[in-house]
């Protein structure tokens, strides 16, 4: 059997392999030069690089609200230039305080564990100013965050 973009012959092997028998590296080679990748281990690399993760770690990029203090001031922005300054209240609260191109307007408030440069801002327990009723809300949903800023009260 050829494969006609590599040239490479993989062996043919008129025994059934067996369940517990290994593939070649060799035969790992030829497949993965076949599908575009110099080897096996760079078809690894690739796959790795290229796979969409449902989950992952993240450390940077960010303000972790555990670490604020009430008072603390937060600048935050999304695309197309929306940007909110949103003041720590305390137990996970925000309230936001000024707001250029956004709906979220000075007044209303929301809790929030984390802000993630490059993820979407979602908000719990959002409220509007002057309403008792409450929401969830989502900000910079296929960008993410753009701006994360701390601002010390």
């Amino acid at each position: 059997m050829e494969i006609s973009r590599s040239g490479k012959k993989l062996e043919e092997n008129p025994f059934p392999r067996r369940e517990t028998e290994a593939i070649s590296l060799r035969t790992l080679d030829v497949l993965s030069r076949y599908v575009g990748a110099e080897n096996w281990e760079g078809f690894l690399r690739r796959l790795k690089a290229e796979s969409l993760r449902e989950s992952e770690e993240f450390v940077a990029g960010g303000v972790d609200t555990r670490s604020l203090v009430p008072g603390d001031r937060l600048l935050l922005g999304w695309l197309p230039d929306r940007k909110i300054v949103v003041e720590y209240q305390g137990d996970l609260r925000f309230a936001v305080v000024r707001s250029v191109h956004s709906s979220l307007a000075p007044g209303d408030s929301f809790s929030c564990l984390q802000f993630r440069l490059g993820h979407p801002l979602y908000l719990n327990h959002f409220r509007r100013s002057g309403s008792d009723s409450e929401a969830s809300y989502v900000a910079g949903e296929r960008s993410g965050l753009v701006l994360v800023e701390r601002r010390e009260g």
